[in-house]
C-alpha cells in the first residue's frame, strides 16, 4: 500500500546520509501524502538549511514556542505576536497547519 502520511524531524537528518534519506523520501511522498515536519532544534544537532528544505517539503509542520523564536529569527519573520510568527511561517513555506506547542513546559 501507499503512505497516507510521512513524519519526519531533523534529528533523523544528523548526517548527510540520513539528511539524503529523509529529504528523498519526503520530495517523494509530497506527491501523494501528507507530509509533517516535527522540527526538532537540539543543541548543535540542526542546520538551517536542513530545517529550511524540510518545511519547503512539508504540509504541515510542529515546532514548540522557542523553536519559533529561533526560527523567526533565522528567516526574519514578521511579526510581535506568536500567532503573527506562525502566520508568517505559514506564508514563508507554503504551510497548511503549524501546530506550536509549549516545549518543556
Amino acid at each position: 500500500g501507499q503512505a497516507l502520511v510521512l513524519c519526519f524531524g531533523s534529528l533523523a537528518q544528523r548526517t548527510p546520509a540520513g539528511r539524503a534519506a529523509v529529504q528523498r523520501l519526503a520530495s517523494l511522498a509530497a506527491k501523494q501524502a501528507l507530509v509533517v515536519c516535527d522540527v526538532n532544534l537540539r543543541q548543535e544537532h540542526w542546520k538551517g538549511e536542513t530545517v529550511e528544505q524540510s518545511l519547503a517539503l512539508s504540509r504541515w509542520a510542529k515546532l514548540n514556542d522557542e523553536e519559533l523564536m529561533v526560527l523567526a529569527l533565522r528567516f526574519s519573520l514578521p511579526g510581535r505576536t506568536e500567532g503573527a510568527k506562525v502566520a508568517a511561517l505559514r506564508r514563508k513555506f507554503g504551510l497548511e497547519l503549524v501546530a506550536l506547542t509549549r516545549g518543556h513546559r
